[in-house]
């Protein structure tokens, strides 16, 4: 291997645990946030924010989710929204919450807040299925993708759902799932 090839794969595996390591400080700044009584987002309303909060729900149906991780995934969503994505994902991400609730005011006549929990599911398994069939990025696979890596950067996705074992002895790379229960993820991504 050259060496120019070589750093070029340093840098490129630097930039990634930087990333990945910011990205998780990003959720913890946003759990902070959601602990305070106001929230101000910069992109969405805060009708918007209510709408990915009740849609949070949905998505990951835990009873047990607590109320400052379910409002810290809309505020992470804003700050990707501002800070990380393209004009043009932007203006995707935007047009398609306000279609979604265009399209529950057409079915049932109110607003997606206001909608039954059958009705708000009934609702997104519509967005599920044009998301599954779609070539192009839409707006439901934007969400679902920002919700879960959210989601799997706090604290309770990762204690609670994967297999977080904060003193790892080997690692076996290929395990059924059935054997250990959880998703197995690496320990060193998530300082907690």
């Amino acid at each position: 291997m050259n060496r120019r090839s070589a750093l070029k794969k340093t840098g490129w595996l630097l930039g990634s645990g930087v990333a990945v390591s910011s990205s998780g400080l990003l959720m913890q700044s946003c759990m902070e946030k959601a602990r305070k009584e106001t929230i101000q987002t910069t992109v969405l309303s805060s009708m918007e924010v209510e709408m990915i909060n009740g849609i949070v729900h949905h998505m990951i149906p835990d009873p047990e989710l607590p109320e400052d991780v379910s409002l810290a995934i809309p505020l992470y969503i804003d700050i990707t929204l501002t800070e990380y994505v393209d004009g043009e994902t932007k203006e995707t991400f935007i047009k398609g919450i306000q279609e979604l609730q265009r399209t529950c005011s057409g079915e049932y006549g109110i607003p997606f807040l206001d909608c039954s929990k059958d009705q708000q599911l009934e609702l997104l398994k519509k967005q599920e299925l044009e998301f599954i069939g779609s070539q192009q990025p839409t707006f439901y696979g934007m969400l679902k993708q920002w919700v879960f890596e959210a989601f799997f950067q706090s604290e309770f996705g990762v204690t609670n759902y994967l297999l977080y074992d904060p003193l790892p002895g080997g690692y076996k790379g290929c395990v059924p799932v059935a054997e250990v229960g959880r998703i197995q993820h690496s320990n060193d991504v998530f300082k907690l």
